[in-house]
């Protein structure tokens, strides 16, 4: 199994850095997050989960409560013939301009499932949010359809994997 990283210009030699400061923006949101909340978390969030697993769930940015209050990332790695789950269209847009593809060849639709190189797949599915769930927009079984999807993805694929 191969392994990469999502974002191609990431060498995959490339390791968890806690004081990386690359984005002069974000290093000044942090800091200012900081301030207004000693208890957060509050800088580049560490990886977890198993570092060849072949799923990535993209959900929203790492918002103000957070993981910068909480220190839980998205996955940044994935392996090829894996998957990607976003989860809204935020995700989904984000994950193609981290890929460097247009989003216009790769329209948004829940149950919606895009090959990308490596035959890896972006899977797209409205977000989980309460408002999703409560409304009907997003039901259990919708949710569910989208995970069936990329089980039976990932089980096309030659290697082993974690599922």
């Amino acid at each position: 199994m191969t392994k990469s990283h999502i974002l191609p210009e990431v060498p995959a030699s490339a390791v968890y850095d806690p004081a990386c400061r690359r984005c002069a923006r974000l290093a000044d949101f942090l800091a200012t997050v900081r301030a207004d909340h000693p208890d957060y978390f509050c800088g580049p969030v560490p990886p977890f989960g198993a570092s060849d697993a072949a799923l990535v769930i993209v959900g929203l940015a790492p918002g103000m409560h957070g993981a910068n209050a909480s220190g839980r990332p998205f996955l940044a790695t994935v392996p090829a013939g894996g998957a990607i789950l976003a989860l809204g269209r935020i995700a989904h847009e984000a994950t193609l301009r981290a890929l460097g593809h247009k989003s216009a060849g790769f329209p948004f639709a829940h149950g919606a499932r895009h090959p990308l190189a490596r035959n890896v797949a972006l899977f797209d599915s409205y977000h989980c949010s309460r408002y999703n769930t409560n409304t009907g927009r997003l039901t259990s079984e919708m949710f569910r359809a989208v995970f069936d999807a990329i089980a039976d993805h990932l089980r096309e694929q030659p290697s082993p994997r974690h599922v």
